[in-house]
């Protein structure tokens, strides 16, 4: 076995590396502690349908479709220690509309709001995965993305239980709610200073008024390279079925459970855990390469938690145990992804590369948002329990899709399961 270089702990003494961390961390816990605040408040209006639970999606995903173009661009063509500093300054602003849709306790509004938060990430994504190589060696890109995941879901996990914390004692004082949200906003604008300013990867060029012409461009670049189309493929079927179980644990848990706000916010804590444990013990299991051996392994293990959770309904802890499988598999998917299309792309055309990757990634989870609550719950009433089941098929048709796509994807499964035997 090859003598691994580096480790989780020279990544964190990064300086600029764990600023970045940290004020992604924030930024991401922030958003999932407004978005629990406004799923929970659907609750107790009786808003938590499907019909509802997609509008709430569509907002949150319809900027990627939107903006992603011209997030690309502004990554490439400015520093984007500058873009990530900005964008954090707009997350103030917006914690300050929050605060006046939620004083006025309008549903509408509230989820009109989730649209300008996810603006805002579309904008931040870019510069914060493209930036990773700029300061970090490519040895340590595996973990840098498990860490990065990990903080993902970690935030979902705080961000969660904040907020139902807040829902739960402060329901009718939304200001206190507001303050907690606008105080952390404001330190992670403040920790976004620490990040190593980074010269503009490419030339200064004008930006195009088309916000799908940047898109087109990376298109041609992703259809060239088999390897890089797979990993767009890939992280977009990942975020799709975020979403499906992410509106599927929220019908799960009211419709066939029968739980209160406080055992919603537990399932998505459960895989949100997963997903974190799953990320961290990826980049560690990687070393110091970008290991896509996990992708088919993990395919399948996302198959078995949804097929647990068709049969699980009436134990907890089979519930819990499914949940924490399917977010766990998901981690050990996602990590390799991410390393890859941080890598692959020349300097020059990270940002428009990671935007394309988020406009598709957009484009499915839409599809995914109004398939899962509107048409298969509202429409044809499909159980929560059987949406799972065809979670378990998609999951494992997209894996077949992604082995014929990249045939290698079996030899490196095969050799990571021998070598781990």
């Amino acid at each position: 076995m090859t003598k691994q270089v580096g480790s989780y702990a020279r990544v964190l003494k990064t300086r600029s590396f764990l600023a970045l961390l940290v004020t992604y961390f924030l930024g991401a816990m922030n958003d999932n502690i407004y978005k629990i605040v406004v799923t929970l408040f659907a609750v107790s209006q009786g808003k938590a349908h499907g019909g509802a639970l997609s509008l709430a999606a569509v907002l949150f995903i319809l900027p990627s479709l939107l903006f992603s173009g011209y997030a690309g661009h502004l990554a490439d063509v400015h520093s984007k220690h500058k873009v990530l500093m900005i964008t954090k300054t707009l997350e103030i602003v917006i914690m300050l509309l929050a605060w006046w849709v939620l004083d006025i306790n309008n549903y509408l509004l509230m989820v009109s709001v989730l649209f300008l938060i996810a603006a805002q990430a579309v904008f931040f994504t870019p510069a914060k995965y493209a930036i990773v190589p700029e300061i970090l060696p490519t040895e340590e890109l595996s973990r840098a993305n498990g860490l990065l995941e990990m903080a993902t879901f970690v935030a979902i996990i705080v961000g969660t239980g904040i907020g139902g914390i807040l829902m739960q004692f402060f329901r009718y004082q939304v200001d206190i709610i507001a303050f907690v949200m606008i105080a952390i906003a404001i330190i992670g604008s403040v920790c976004s200073l620490g990040i190593k300013p980074v010269p503009a990867a490419a030339k200064p060029k004008d930006m195009h008024g088309n916000p799908f012409k940047e898109i087109m461009i990376g298109f041609k670049r992703v259809k060239g390279d088999r390897e890089l189309l797979t990993t767009v493929l890939g992280i977009s079927f990942f975020w799709c079925l975020a979403v499906a179980t992410q509106i599927t644990i929220i019908l799960y848990g009211s419709e066939v459970m029968k739980l209160g706000d406080d055992g919603l916010a537990f399932l998505n804590v459960v895989v949100g855990l997963g997903i974190g444990i799953g990320s961290i013990l990826a980049g560690w299991a990687s070393g110091d390469k970008i290991e896509l051996g996990f992708i088919i392994p993990s395919c399948i293990g996302m198959a078995i938690g949804a097929l647990l959770l068709t049969v699980a309904a009436s134990s907890m802890w089979m519930v819990t145990l499914g949940i924490f499988i399917l977010g766990c598999a998901a981690g050990f998917y996602i990590v390799p992804f991410n390393a890859l299309l941080q890598e692959r792309p020349n300097a020059n055309e990270k940002g428009v590369i990671i935007a394309t990757n988020n406009f598709v990634s957009g484009c499915t989870m839409l599809v995914s948002a109004v398939l899962v609550g509107k048409v298969f719950d509202e429409m044809l009433g499909i159980s929560a329990q059987a949406m799972f089941f065809w979670i378990a098929v998609f999951t494992l048709v997209m894996m077949l899709a992604l082995m014929r796509l990249l045939p290698s994807l079996r030899e490196r499964a095969f050799f990571w399961c021998r070598n781990n035997e």
